[in-house]
C-alpha cells in the first residue's frame, strides 16, 4: 500500500509492527477493525470538512491542516483503534490470561 502511495511510510511501519504484535491468528481481526475504523474516521472527517469549515480558519494549526478539503487523512488513528480493539483476541493476550 505504501508503494502505491495509499498510505504513508509511518503508517506502513505502524501497521507492520501491529501485525507482529497481533500474531498470525490475530491479524485478520486487526485488519478488519482497522478497515472499519478507517472507513468511519474517513466519513467523519469528510463530513467535518464539508460542514465545519469555520474550524479550518480559526482553529489551531493541526486542525487547519486536518480540515483542508483535499488534505490527507491520518490513518494512524485507525490503525491504533484497530490494534486496541483486536488486542483482546490476540495470542499474546490469550497466553497472558491462560497462564
Amino acid at each position: 500500500m505504501f508503494a502505491l502511495n495509499w498510505i504513508g511510510g509511518g503508517d506502513a511501519k505502524l501497521m507492520a509492527a501491529s501485525i507482529l504484535w497481533m500474531g498470525l491468528s490475530g491479524s485478520l481481526p486487526f485488519l478488519l477493525y482497522t478497515a472499519l475504523a478507517g472507513g468511519g474516521f474517513c466519513i467523519l472527517l469528510m463530513t467535518a470538512r464539508r460542514h465545519l469549515q469555520v474550524f479550518a480558519v480559526t482553529g489551531p494549526n493541526w486542525i487547519i491542516r486536518l480540515m483542508q478539503p483535499k488534505g490527507d487523512i491520518p490513518y494512524g488513528v485507525a490503525i491504533a483503534i484497530g490494534a486496541l480493539l483486536a488486542y483482546p483476541s490476540s495470542p499474546l493476550m490469550t497466553a497472558f490470561i491462560a497462564g
